[in-house]
C-alpha cells in the first residue's frame, strides 16, 4: 500500500523529482486499487469489488441513512488534506480498520502547500473590489483574486501581456490587468460573452477614474483554432483559471509549441476529453498502466464541498426518481441492464413520482411502462436502492484527491519534460471551490 514513505517530500510539489516520486506513489496507489473505484455508481449494484472486500462490502450496506449523510458529510469536510477519515460515528457500526488504513494513506499522499499569493502592490484596494465584483458572485471572486494572486507572485517573468485562456466574460484577465498595470487577451469561443466582458471592462474604465486600470482586449475564438494560438507567444504570460478537460491540456500544448516563458492553469471537469477516456500525457503516465474513463474521471468533482442543502436534497431526490423509473423500464421490458435517462430540467424532478415517470417514459421514442404499479412502494425501494449505492459510494471518495492531483501532476510532468520548471500546489482555500489545484511552469 502506498504511504509516505514512497514519498520523499510530503508536502513540496516543486521540480521534476518531487512531482515524479510524488506520481509514482499515486499511481501504485490507485492501480492497486482501481476495482474499489472505477466502477459505475448506481449502476453496477452489487459493487464489483464486494466479493474482494467483504468486511467493507458488509459495512457499507449495514449503514442506515443517517449514518450515509453523516460521513458523506466528513468526506467533504473542508480540511487539509481533503478526503474521508472515517472516524467511528455514535450509535453506527464501526468502519473496518482496513478502510480506515486505505483513507489515511490516501489522505497522506494528497499534501501539497499553498501557492505563493502575497507581495507587494498585487492586493486589491477596496475600490478596486467594488468595480470588479460587479457581475461575479463573492466565491468566484475571491477565487479570481487568489488566482491572480498566485500568477502575479508566483510567476516571474515579466511578460507584455497576460492571456486569459477560456476566458468567458474576462474576468480573470480584467482583474490581472488592473491590479498589474499590464494588458490582457482574453479568449473566448462565445461572442456575447465577449461583448458583456468588454462592456465590463469599458465600465471598470469609466469608474476607476485613475491612471491605472484595466486594459482587455477580447478574441473570439475556439481554443483550437490558430488565431487563438496566434495570441501565445514568448512575451506573454497563459493563464487558465477552470479550463475543463482538454480545453486546458490545449493550452499545456500551444504554450509549449509557441515557447510562452509562464503559464498557469487549475484545471477542472477532467471527463471533458474527447472519446471519453483519459490518454496519459507524461511518460510516467503512459507507463503507469492506470485506464482511466468516465465514471473515473468524473470522480474528482463528485463531492459537495459548496453545495447548498437544498441543492443536495434534490440531487438526492433525483437519484431516486432515476432509479425508480429505471426499476419500471426494467419490469416492463425484461432487460435488465441500467439504460440512463438524459439530463433533464430541474422541475422534472421537483414532480410527483408517478407524474415523472409518465414524463421520462415520452423520451427517446417512448418506453412501455408496466400496467399497474404501487407508485409509495417503488420510491421506498428506490430510495433504499440509493442508500446502499452510496453507502458503497462512500470507499469511492478515498480516491477523489488522489485522483484528481493524479491527473494534475500529469500534466505537470508533461510541461516539466519540455524544459520549464513546474510547481503544484493550492491556490485557493477548498471552501472557495474543491477545484483548488493548479500548476505554475516557467521555462528554465
Amino acid at each position: 500500500m502506498a504511504s509516505l514513505e514512497d514519498v520523499e517530500d510530503a508536502t513540496r510539489l516543486e521540480g521534476g523529482g518531487a512531482l515524479e516520486q510524488r506520481f509514482a506513489a499515486l499511481s501504485r496507489l490507485l492501480v492497486a486499487h482501481h476495482a474499489l473505484w472505477a466502477h459505475r455508481p448506481f449502476v453496477q449494484l452489487p459493487a464489483p469489488w464486494e466479493d474482494d472486500y467483504p468486511e467493507v462490502s458488509r459495512w457499507a450496506r449495514s449503514l442506515d441513512e443517517r449514518a450515509v449523510e453523516a460521513y458523506e458529510a466528513a468526506a467533504d469536510a473542508v480540511r487539509e488534506p481533503p478526503g474521508p477519515d472515517f472516524a467511528a460515528l455514535p450509535g453506527a457500526p464501526p468502519p473496518p480498520s482496513r478502510l480506515r488504513e486505505l483513507a489515511s494513506s490516501a489522505r497522506a499522499l494528497c499534501e501539497v502547500l499553498p501557492l505563493p499569493q502575497r507581495s507587494a502592490g498585487v492586493e486589491a484596494d477596496d475600490e478596486q473590489r467594488r468595480h470588479l465584483s460587479w457581475k461575479i458572485p463573492g466565491r468566484k471572486l475571491e477565487q479570481i483574486l487568489a488566482f491572480g494572486r498566485v500568477a502575479l507572485c508566483g510567476l516571474g517573468a515579466a511578460p507584455r501581456a497576460y492571456v486569459d485562456w477560456c476566458a468567458g466574460k474576462g474576468h480573470l484577465g480584467r482583474t490581472l490587468s488592473l491590479l498589474s498595470g499590464l494588458p490582457a487577451v482574453c479568449i473566448e469561443t462565445q461572442a456575447t460573452l465577449c461583448e458583456r466582458g468588454a462592456a465590463l471592462t469599458e465600465r471598470v474604465h469609466r469608474l476607476q477614474g485613475r491612471a491605472l486600470s484595466a486594459r482587455c482586449r477580447f478574441v473570439t475564438a475556439s481554443v483550437f483554432e490558430p488565431n487563438a494560438h496566434e495570441e501565445l507567444g514568448p512575451d506573454v504570460t497563459a493563464l487558465a483559471l477552470h479550463a475543463c478537460g482538454d480545453l486546458g491540456i490545449e493550452l499545456l500544448v500551444r504554450a509549449v509549441e509557441r515557447g510562452v516563458p509562464a503559464l498557469a492553469l487549475a484545471p477542472c471537469c477532467y471527463h471533458r476529453v474527447p472519446g471519453g477516456s483519459y490518454r496519459p500525457l507524461s511518460r510516467a503516465g503512459a507507463a503507469s498502466g492506470l485506464e482511466l474513463a468516465q465514471p473515473g474521471l468524473r470522480l474528482p468533482a463528485a463531492e459537495e464541498v459548496t453545495a447548498r442543502a437544498g441543492m443536495r436534497a434534490m440531487r438526492r431526490r433525483e437519484m431516486v426518481w432515476r432509479l425508480a423509473f429505471d426499476q419500471l423500464r426494467r419490469e416492463a421490458s425484461g432487460d435488465d441492464r441500467y439504460r440512463s435517462l438524459p439530463p433533464l430540467p430541474p422541475r422534472w424532478f421537483r414532480l410527483p413520482l408517478a407524474a415523472f415517470c409518465a414524463r421520462a417514459a415520452t423520451l427517446e421514442g417512448g418506453t412501455a411502462l408496466p400496467a399497474r404499479w404501487d407508485a409509495e412502494a417503488l420510491e421506498r425501494e428506490a430510495t433504499q436502492r440509493v442508500v446502499t449505492a452510496r453507502a458503497l459510494g462512500l470507499v469511492r471518495a478515498v480516491f477523489r484527491r488522489p485522483l484528481e492531483l493524479w491527473l494534475v501532476l500529469d500534466r505537470a510532468l508533461w510541461v516539466a519534460e519540455r524544459g520549464y520548471r513546474v510547481r503544484v500546489g493550492a491556490f485557493c482555500a477548498r471552501d472557495l471551490t474543491p477545484r483548488n489545484l493548479a500548476l505554475l511552469a516557467e521555462k528554465n
